[in-house]
């Protein structure tokens, strides 16, 4: 698995994991923005609701806002324009022997910048570091 196949099936993970808290949230309430959050911080069924020992309701902003579906969708979709802009250009670079290897060079280190986030992962390579 190269990296590009890597980032590629861990941001198809992200998106299936999304799409099913968002169907689950959706058949809850009919979702507005920053509902997600509200709802990580409800006092009765959110995880962080309410102001105890084990409840915390800036944690639960924070988890909220970072796991928000709607966020996460967001952050695939630009995932995946960067890795088709690296492919097509590395594509292009292949086909006529030139091109501009030094943007692949960059753009080869934002992709390894991207599979960082996943660097517990099995599949994670040493040299991405």
């Amino acid at each position: 698995m190269d990296l590009t196949e890597f980032l590629a099936a861990r941001l198809a993970e992200d998106e299936a994991a999304a799409k099913q808290n968002l169907a689950a949230f959706i058949r809850f309430s009919d979702a507005k923005p920053g509902d997600w959050t509200r709802l990580m911080c409800d006092p009765v069924m959110g995880p962080f609701g309410g102001q105890t020992a084990t409840r915390d309701v800036a944690t639960g902003l924070y988890v909220g806002q970072m796991s928000d579906p709607a966020r996460v969708l967001r952050e695939v979709e630009a995932g995946r324009k960067i890795l088709a802009e690296y492919t097509a250009v590395r594509k292009l670079t292949e086909l006529t022997g030139g091109g501009d290897r030094g943007w692949l060079l960059k753009c080869g280190w934002v992709l390894k910048c991207m599979a960082a986030v996943w660097c517990d992962h099995e599949d994670y390579q040493p040299e991405w570091r």
